[in-house]
C-alpha cells in the first residue's frame, strides 16, 4: 500500500507533537510493509531537495507564501497547489493521510480535495484544539468554561473580546454582523473578505471548513476522547469519524527509580517540560513557586523562542533571579523525557491553551509521576482533581500555589495519586489500529470497484 503523509513541517528541522506523531506512525507502517513517504513544502530554494530521515523518505515540492486574504484563508489556491498535485500524480498513492489544516501555502481544503479528486483514500487526523475552538482554550470571553458548541454569534463575540473589545460591545458587533451576513450571503466568503472583513467571517469560514473536511475525508480521526465527543455534539459526526487514542512513543524507555517518595521533609520537586512561550504558562508556574519559597524545588526544561517571544523568556529569567529553588535548563532529548520526569514528585502543565492530547501525559504515566494541570478539557481527560492529580484555574498563579500548598501540607497525596495512575497507551497499538483501518477501507474501495 502506498501512503503519503503531507505535513507543513517535519523532522529534524521542526520537532513538535504532530511531527513526532507522523514520524512514528510512518515508521510503524513502513515496518508492516507499506510504501511510506512524507510530503513537505519548501519555501526557499536552499531546502528544496528530497531527503531521508531515519529511513523515511521526504519528498519536497516548491511552495509559495500566501498572497492576499483569499489565499491566506485557504479559499483561493496559489502556485503551491499545482506542485502538490504533481507529487500526488507522480507517486500514485492509495492513501493520503493529512494531519493539519492551514492555508493555501500549507495544507488547505484545496490540497485535501486534490487528493480526493485523484482517487486516493483521504484520512485526516485532528491534532489541534483550534480545529473546534478558534480561541484555543474553550473559555468563553476568556473566563467561563465553554461547552464547545460552535455558534457564529457566540464565537464571533468571544474572538472580538480576545482583541480587548468590551464584552457588551463585542456581542453587539456580532449581532450586527449576523444580519449583515444575511444580506451579503452567509456562504459568500469572498464577499465577506472584500473590501473589508466581516467580524463573523472567521467563524463562518471555520465552520464551513470543518463540515467540508469531514464530508471529504474517507476517515476522520480524533486522538482524544473529549474531541471526539465534541465532534458528535456539534452534529458533524458520521460513520467515518473514529477515535484512535494516542500512545507513548518510546515505550521501552528506562524509568529512574532512585527518587525518594515525597514525605514533606524535603522540598517538593516539581518539573516543567515545554517551550518557554506564553501559551505554555511557565510564568504562572514560576510566580506560584516564588510564593512557596524553599518548600518547593522547581526545574523548568525547554527551548526558547528568541524571535517571537524573546521578551517572555527574558521576563522568566528576571523572575527567577534571587530564587535558588527555581532553575531553568535547556530542553531534554525526546528519549530522555521519561527518565527526567521520574526524578520528580509532580509534573506541572500550566498551559493556557487546550492542547489536544499532550504526549507529556503519557510520559508521566510511564514515569509514574502525577500531574498538576490547568483545568482544560484535554487535561481533564487524564487528570481527575484530587484522585490521580490536581487541576487549577487557567492562568491563575494563586490557584496553582494553593494546589501545590495542599500537597506540601499533605505529603501522602503523592502516593495516593501514584496508586491511581493508569498505564500509558503504547504507540504500537496506534500503528496497529491505523493499519487495520487502512486495510478495511481499501478492501471496501476494491469491492466497490
Amino acid at each position: 500500500m502506498k501512503i503519503l503523509f503531507p505535513s507543513v513541517f517535519y523532522l529534524p528541522k521542526v520537532i513538535g507533537g504532530i511531527e513526532l506523531y507522523i514520524h512514528h506512525l510512518a515508521l510503524g507502517l513502513q515496518q508492516k510493509g507499506h510504501d511510506i513517504k512524507v510530503v513537505l513544502p519548501s519555501y526557499t530554494d536552499d531546502d528544496i531537495n528530497d531527503y531521508n530521515y531515519q529511513g523515511i523518505e521526504v519528498v519536497r515540492y516548491k511552495a509559495y507564501p500566501s498572497k492576499g486574504r483569499l489565499e491566506f484563508a485557504g479559499i483561493s489556491a496559489n502556485e503551491s497547489l499545482e506542485n502538490f498535485k504533481k507529487i500526488i500524480a507522480e507517486h500514485k498513492p492509495d492513501i493520503v493521510h493529512f494531519s493539519q489544516l492551514t492555508n493555501s501555502s500549507g495544507i488547505s481544503l484545496l490540497h485535501i480535495a486534490a487528493a480526493k479528486e485523484y482517487g486516493a483514500i483521504v484520512v485526516y487526523t485532528n491534532h489541534l484544539s483550534e480545529f473546534i475552538c478558534q480561541r484555543g482554550n474553550f473559555r468563553y470571553m476568556g473566563s467561563k468554561a465553554c461547552d464547545g458548541i460552535i455558534s457564529v454569534s457566540k464565537c464571533t463575540a468571544c474572538l472580538l473580546q480576545q482583541k480587548n473589545i468590551a464584552q457588551l460591545i463585542a456581542q453587539s458587533i456580532a449581532l450586527v454582523d449576523k444580519y449583515a451576513a444575511v444580506v451579503a450571503g452567509k456562504k459568500n466568503f469572498r464577499v465577506q473578505l472584500k473590501p473589508f472583513v466581516f467580524p463573523g467571517f472567521f467563524t463562518r469560514w471555520h465552520l464551513e471548513k470543518i463540515r467540508t473536511l469531514i464530508n471529504i475525508a474517507d476517515i476522520f480521526v480524533s486522538i482524544a476522547k473529549w474531541s471526539n465527543i465534541l465532534i458528535q455534539k456539534n452534529g458533524w459526526a458520521n460513520d467515518k469519524c473514529i477515535f484512535i487514542p494516542t500512545g507513548l512513543l518510546n515505550a521501552e524507555v528506562v524509568v529512574d527509580k532512585t527518587a525518594n517518595l515525597y514525605d514533606g521533609k524535603r522540598p517538593l520537586r516539581v518539573v516543567f517540560l515545554g517551550r518557554l512561550v506564553p501559551v505554555k504558562g511557565a510564568a504562572v508556574l514560576i510566580e506560584a513557586a516564588k510564593q512557596l519559597n524553599n518548600n518547593i524545588q522547581l526545574d523548568l526544561y525547554g527551548p526558547v523562542d528568541l524571535v517571537s517571544h524573546k521578551d517572555y523568556y527574558e521576563n522568566c529569567l528576571q523572575a527567577v533571579m534571587g530564587f535558588d529553588n527555581i532553575k531553568l535548563y535547556p530542553p531534554v532529548q525526546n528519549d530522555k523525557v521519561v527518565e527526567i520526569i521520574s526524578r520528580y514528585d509532580l509534573l506541572c502543565l500550566p498551559s493556557k491553551g487546550n492542547e489536544m492530547a499532550p504526549l507529556i501525559i503519557q510520559e508521566c504515566l510511564k514515569a509514574k509521576v502525577p500531574v498538576i494541570a490547568t483545568d482544560l478539557p484535554a487535561l481533564r481527560e487524564w487528570v481527575t482533581d484530587g484522585v490521580n492529580g490536581l487541576l487549577f484555574l487557567t492562568d491563575d498563579a494563586i490557584s496553582l500555589k494553593m494546589k501545590l500548598q495542599e500537597v506540601i501540607d499533605h505529603p501522602s497525596l503523592i502516593s495516593k495519586f501514584k496508586s491511581k495512575l493508569a498505564a500509558p497507551n503504547n504507540f504500537s497499538d496506534v500503528v496497529n489500529r491505523y493499519h487495520q483501518v487502512y486495510e478495511e477501507k481499501l478492501a471496501l474501495v476494491i469491492q466497490g470497484n
